[in-house]
């Protein structure tokens, strides 16, 4: 079985085909920038709450250590 290949490309259309691919990758990247710039808020209230936990056992052990 004999595979043909066309290779009669409309170039106009090849090039306009990328154009529009470049702009799709384009907008996922800044898409992808812009969300990598904010931490997601559950992030920000686990490490919040960690460390009052290492405030609070830091001034515990302070307290110990001093009687």
């Amino acid at each position: 079985m004999n595979t043909v290949i066309d290779f009669n490309v409309d170039k106009e259309r090849y090039f306009k085909s990328i154009e529009r691919l470049e702009e799709i990758y384009r907008q996922v990247s800044l898409k992808a920038t812009e969300s990598s710039e904010h931490r997601c808020p559950y992030k920000d209230a686990k490490w919040e709450i960690f460390r009052k936990e290492m405030v609070w056992a830091s001034a515990l052990a302070e307290s110990k250590a001093w009687g």
